[in-house]
């Protein structure tokens, strides 16, 4: 370090000490702010109920949506009722910032990829589906979730005038295709 950088530095520290106010000189770096901390936004805990797979795979052929799959990939699935559903939204939408929708970028299929994948990794719920289908005659993706009361809709995207609240299957022009679960 050379002398006039110490003395710089000297005088900073006594300026410093006797102003209160921080000093800056010639060479001299900015302190470097410490990052800032986010919140801890706590987990809710919600109540979990099994489904067997071959129990979906009735109940996606009595709703009309055919299985991307010819086998199941789990014996059983966690589902939650409407509650845990409302609790787990929430927590993953004030938990993650979804990126704004942007054409052939992150559109309809990437929320409903992301969503789909949250839920299972923070909740470990299976109950949840890929849906591939369409919305007023035009192709989309979304989700689909299973609780007490049976299967609902979720649209992802919360730019959706009913999205981020599950709805009926079939409800707001949705007519589903393709699921994978």
């Amino acid at each position: 370090m050379s002398l006039k950088l110490q003395i710089g530095e000297l005088c900073c520290g006594i300026g410093e000490y006797l102003t209160g106010k921080i000093c800056r000189f010639p060479g001299q770096l900015p302190p470097i702010p410490p990052e800032p901390v986010p919140p801890v936004i706590p987990k809710p805990k919600i109540k979990t109920f099994y489904i067997a797979a071959d129990t979906i795979s009735k109940e996606m052929k009595a709703l009309g949506i055919n299985l991307m799959y010819p086998i199941p990939l789990d014996m059983q699935y966690l589902f939650t009722d409407a509650e845990g559903w409302a609790e787990v939204v929430w927590y993953i939408y004030e938990k993650y910032e979804f990126p704004d929708w942007t054409k052939d970028k992150f559109d309809c299929d990437d929320f409903a990829k992301l969503f789909w994948s949250l839920v299972s990794f923070e909740f470990g719920l299976g109950a949840c589906g890929f849906v591939i289908g369409t919305v007023s005659g035009n192709g989309h993706a979304y989700n689909i979730i299973a609780d007490q009361d049976g299967w609902k809709l979720f649209e992802p995207n919360p730019s959706f005038p009913w999205g981020c609240q599950p709805f009926e299957v079939n409800e707001h022009q949705y007519h589903s295709s393709y699921v994978l679960i």
